[in-house]
């Protein structure tokens, strides 16, 4: 079977393989570093991002951890219970649900955080310094400017249909 993409577009498509590759071991890795505490990488996210600031709503944490959001409600209500966040109507529209780390979920986080490092540090000290460092500029010149990004995407693909 011959593959038909253009070599630029392979290279891409290739890059992108990888990228998804590298992503699930990330995953992998940092989640054979909770387990032994008893935690999940969707709740440390889910504590984690909480805890950079801001009050989302249930849709946008969702969106923040790349979670489906019927999933996020029945994790949200699980945290709930064991008192790691709260949920509160948001005062200025009531159809949305505020959602807050509580103290208790900043201490899990603050455990968790060693570990969380100790697996990404695992996979990617397979690379020097060095070319951590240079690996870390290509993907910020990647995601710099998404949002730009995004509003131009559809632009380019009418385009692209024309």
């Amino acid at each position: 079977m011959t593959d038909r993409t253009p070599s630029g577009q392979q290279g891409a498509y290739q890059l992108a393989c990888l990228l998804k590759k590298v992503r699930r071991r990330i995953a992998t890795s940092i989640r054979a570093e909770l387990e032994p505490i008893g935690l999940s990488w969707p709740v440390v996210q889910i504590i984690k991002r909480l805890s950079s600031g801001g009050d989302p709503n249930q849709l946008q944490l969702a969106q923040d951890i790349e979670l489906e959001p019927a999933a996020l409600s029945r994790l949200l209500a699980e945290l709930e219970l064991q008192k790691l966040v709260t949920r509160r109507r948001d005062p200025g529209d009531k159809r949305r649900v505020l959602i807050t780390v509580a103290p208790a979920g900043a201490a899990l986080l603050v455990r968790a955080q060693p570990r969380i490092h100790a697996g990404v540090d695992a996979l990617f000290s397979r690379l020097s310094r060095a070319e951590q460092g240079q690996l870390c500029r290509l993907l910020e010149k990647l995601t710099d400017d998404e949002e730009e990004v995004s509003r131009a995407a559809p632009a380019r693909a009418a385009g692209a249909r024309r």
